[in-house]
């Protein structure tokens, strides 16, 4: 299994601002744990770097243009996200996961808003109701 921090070729470790490409070494983050435990940027909960981490910033987080910034206003049918406009482009965000959600992932909610595997954590939103 890879690095949790590991996505879509970049490294999301909570100890930077912001997603980073130029920090990922393939061997490692997609290696098996007890090599990419050992990463500088790699923390469990509960160590340093995840104080910085705001799990409520929401819509209100800066976006990553290589990952979050969408060309074009992709509408789902999932009561649990929400698309806003954001400097000549669209950002699209998600209550169940309380965060923006990357490009990547806006297609599945654009093509499977049924289907979400989601739904299952949605307690006390629209969809647990």
């Amino acid at each position: 299994m890879p690095c949790p921090y590991y996505r879509n070729g970049v490294c999301m470790s909570p100890l930077h601002l912001e997603p980073r490409p130029d920090l990922v070494r393939e061997e490692v983050c997609e290696g098996p744990e007890e090599v990419y435990t050992r990463c500088r940027y790699f923390v469990r909960p509960g160590e340093r770097g995840l104080e910085a981490f705001q799990p409520s910033a929401g819509l209100e987080e800066k976006p990553y243009p290589l990952l979050h910034l969408l060309e074009r206003k992709v509408e789902s049918t999932c009561p649990e996200y929400t698309i806003r406009r954001y400097e000549g482009s669209y950002v699209a965000y998600c209550r169940v996961l309380d965060r923006l959600l990357t490009k990547y992932e806006v297609e599945n909610c654009e093509k499977y808003p049924d289907t979400c595997p989601l739904r299952k954590y949605a307690v006390g939103t629209s969809l647990s109701q």
